[in-house]
């Protein structure tokens, strides 16, 4: 991993991306893959240019956003993602052009957001989501966003305040260029700005084979800057390409027989109506290209000029460039309109992504070379066009891709897409269909099938696609699933996500990427913990962890609750008051007493037991990170629920993953090797941070309770008054900052406490992770971000340790489950 860092946050970019480049406060990343590139792009930016999409929500206007931001595209997951201790969401999208999107966006205090892009070939969604996700899931946010953006165009505007004058005089002579003409001397030409580019050999025309659904025609222009310098055109072109340049332009709709033909306005590096992808590279990073894209007569011309953060600074682009017409293989061209399908030749188009196309023809049947096909539908006037899908739908034999999406006329899934043996990608979505026909979704190279957002009641039994994958049934009318499901054995993803669900069959909960309501999973699938030993748990008196069973706590509570303020919460707090133990780091820990509780530093270990190891993705052996020890036996006296003897010690892999090892160890003090004999040196730790600075600390008995910020789960049975709560700040802040008083131990660190959390709640997110119900987990440490040692988790946050009850009592630490939250 490759950390990257701007003014407000950081992210760890996968090695597998070459490229990757910070600017000002954005990242982006690319990977080649032969002939093409995955990219990710992530930044900062203010909700402006979200305003003008629909949606009473942030998320409702990013969603809108996303449906908008590549063209066409059809969703294919919608979520929220915890990103450290922020509120995430997650979009991702399949396009009729065959690529696959991830969308994110991580909101942040003040109206600003953190944007997160990743886009790959549909077919490699598998390989690449994860590292989509992956590098989404490190990013770290600090700093303020105001003044690091107002200090972004303050640098913007000093780069070009100090020639003002000689710009001034290049914009007076800088004249935009006339319309693209054929050049009379036949010429290939490119210039910028007065600088004459020579044309370079592997300047290319053609459409690229790669992809499931066809592609556009691509031109891409290379070319060096004639007698290049760096200096005279330091405005232009970026400092580390020694004057080479590239422009890059993928276009639909120019197929004629003769010659490539077209007529297309850029703006911004873009074409509105996504007709026409544009890329460059080799300029100065603050231009954005501006004009018109032409082809005509076998060539291919443009005209227009470069243009900088500021209106005023404007540099005129011209090219001219013969096209090989005859050498070009239209056979993985993607045809864009029925127009332009019908003036092929029926043998040659393999890919058609057709939008609103009206009443089809029955000449489209006659195009038995179609590999892909795409009928999108982006309104319900248009949609009336497709009253039912055709069964001539099933002479189109070699079919691989299907999408037919926005159909909402359609009520009815045929029998005779049952016939197209060679599908492997189906997105079928927005019809009014009740059920699947017995065989379509047993297609022998079904691999991703998207029937999401239909009205199915129901789907087939027993026959389904032995290679199925993925597949999503989000926003239908199902109540419950075929058993089949649970016994496929290549099913990785399964969203069933927003269906009126009465039951499921066992074992859809062994899919890997199983989307589906918390509340479902637990009424309609067996979440049951089965213990980290697998044997199953054991019972436990939750008393002992309840304030209210502790005398001491007990009497603290209710001194603390006289105030008649408090009169109608007193026995919801009385009933989830937790009797919790409050650490608080104190000295520099010399290592002069082995076993003492201790936060950083190293750990004293039993005798003969190695520090404990991970191996990274380099294949590197790593140690993982201590964070801190207990003295059961120093502690036995604050609380009944800790071994009463022995030391717990509590490492994870690193601040990316939070993986959790705690080990435990029953035995006397005397049995240990103190850390001071540790042979550790800070690069052998997997976490760049290191080993901290190892300190002492002290406890006591603390009462805690909610912040009331996102607890309502807590808010149930005789706690269910306190819910109003949520809505009183300054006074359960005060509460809090009273019983910590009344411990007379500042709690940075505490055992069995509540913790601050947005969303969910530390028991919930184990028992997504581990299943099992949220209250029968506990919070075996909370460690907060600590000056004394060093802890620093993100942005001044937290890390908690969850533990199973039943797994506490039998003292087995061996399935703990360690999570963030940040501030």
């Amino acid at each position: 991993m490759r950390s990257v860092k701007t003014e407000t946050f950081s992210l760890d970019i996968p090695d597998v991306f070459e490229a990757v480049r910070p600017m000002w406060e954005s990242v982006r990343a690319e990977h080649e893959t032969g002939d093409d590139v995955v990219m990710i792009s992530a930044g900062l930016a203010d909700q402006t240019h979200l305003r003008k999409y629909p949606g009473a929500t942030l998320i409702d206007r990013f969603r809108a956003f996303c449906a908008d931001r590549r063209g066409p595209a059809s969703f294919t997951g919608d979520r929220p993602i915890q990103v450290g201790d922020h509120a995430g969401h997650a979009i991702t999208a399949i396009a009729e052009t065959g690529y696959a999107f991830y969308f994110a966006i991580v909101p942040i205090e003040g109206g600003y957001h953190y944007e997160l892009t990743g886009d790959c070939q549909a077919s490699q969604q598998d390989t690449y989501f994860p590292l989509f996700e992956q590098t989404l899931l490190t990013l770290r946010c600090f700093g303020d966003p105001v003044p690091a953006l107002a200090a972004q165009r303050r640098a913007i505007d000093a780069m070009f305040a100090d020639d003002d004058e000689e710009e001034e005089e290049d914009d007076t002579a800088a004249e935009l260029p006339p319309p693209f003409e054929i050049p009379p001397d036949g010429q290939d030409y490119l210039f910028v700005d007065g600088t004459r580019f020579d044309i370079l050999a592997d300047t290319a025309c053609g459409v690229h084979t790669h992809g499931d659904t066809g592609d556009g025609l691509t031109l891409d222009l290379k070319a060096r800057a004639i007698g290049y310098d760096a200096q005279a055109c330091a405005h232009i072109l970026n400092d580390y390409q020694d004057g080479e340049v590239y422009l890059r332009f993928t276009m639909k709709g120019v197929y004629h027989p003769d010659a490539p033909a077209g007529r297309y306005a850029i703006e911004d590096d873009s074409e509105p109506t996504y007709t026409v992808s544009v890329w460059k590279g080799g300029f100065h990073y603050s231009l954005s290209l501006h004009g018109e894209l032409m082809l005509k007569d076998g060539w291919a011309g443009f005209s227009g000029h470069l243009q900088g953060f500021s209106p005023d600074k404007r540099y005129p682009v011209g090219f001219g460039l013969r096209l090989p017409v005859a050498d070009i293989d239209w056979s993985h061209y993607a045809f864009g309109s029925l127009e332009e399908l019908l003036r092929a030749p029926a043998e040659l188009p393999r890919h058609a992504q057709l939008v609103d196309p009206g009443p089809l023809p029955d000449a489209l049947y006659g195009y038995t070379s179609l590999e892909s096909l795409t009928l999108r539908y982006t309104t319900t006037e248009a949609a009336q066009a497709l009253p039912a899908i055709p069964d001539a739908l099933s002479e189109l034999s070699r079919l691989r891709w299907l999408a037919l999406t926005g159909i909402g006329a359609v009520d009815t899934l045929p029998d005779s897409l049952c016939a197209l043996k060679e599908l492997q990608w189906l997105f079928i979505t927005g019809s009014q269909a009740t059920s699947v026909p017995d065989g379509l979704l047993a297609l022998p190279k079904l691999t991703l099938c998207t029937l999401s957002g239909n009205a199915l009641q129901s789907l087939p039994g027993a026959a389904w696609s032995p290679v199925l994958k993925s597949l999503s049934l989000s926003n239908n009318r199902l109540r419950t699933v075929p058993e089949t499901l649970a016994h496929l054995p290549g099913l990785r993803t399964l969203d069933l996500q927003s269906n009126p669900l009465a039951s499921l069959p066992d074992g859809l909960q062994r899919i890997e990427r199983l989307q589906l309501e918390l509340d479902k999973k637990l009424a309609l699938l067996d979440y049951t913990y089965r213990g980290a030993d697998g044997s199953g748990t054991v019972p436990v008196d939750e008393a002992i962890f309840l304030a209210r069973h502790d005398q001491t706590l007990a009497a603290m509570l209710r001194q603390t609750l006289a105030d008649p303020q408090w009169q109608a919460y007193r026995a919801g707090l009385d009933a989830i008051a937790l009797h919790a133990v409050a650490l608080c780091t104190t000295d520099p820990d010399d290592y002069g007493t082995p076993g003492n509780t201790r936060f950083g530093g190293l750990p004293d270990l039993p005798a003969g037991m190695d520090y404990p190891t991970l191996t990274t993705c380099q294949d590197e052996t790593r140690g993982w990170q201590f964070i801190a020890q207990l003295d059961c036996a120093a502690l036995a006296p604050y609380q009944d629920y800790l071994p009463r003897t022995g030391f717990l010690y509590f490492f994870i892999d690193d601040q990316e993953s939070f993986g959790a090892r705690v080990l435990y160890h029953d035995g006397p003090a005397s049995s240990l090797r103190g850390a001071a004999e540790l042979d550790i040196a800070d690069d052998f730790i997997g976490d760049e941070r290191g080993i901290y600075l190892p300190y002492r600390a002290q406890a006591a008995r603390l009462v805690s309770v909610p912040h009331f910020y996102s607890d309502e789960a807590y808010c149930t049975g005789e706690a269910e008054s306190l819910e109003p709560l949520h809505e009183l700040f300054d006074q359960t802040e005060a509460l809090r900052e009273s019983l910590s008083a009344a411990c007379g131990v500042k709690p940075a660190h505490a055992i069995n406490s509540y913790v601050f959390k947005q969303h969910d709640t530390p028991q919930i997110e184990a028992a997504h992770k581990l299943r099992g119900r949220p209250e029968d987990f506990m919070v075996l440490l909370r460690v907060s971000s600590d000056d004394r040692p060093g802890f620093c988790f993100w942005d001044a946050g937290e890390i908690y340790f969850v533990i199973h009850k039943s797994d506490l009592a039998k003292r087995d630490f061996s399935n703990v489950y360690c999570g963030l939250e940040s501030s």
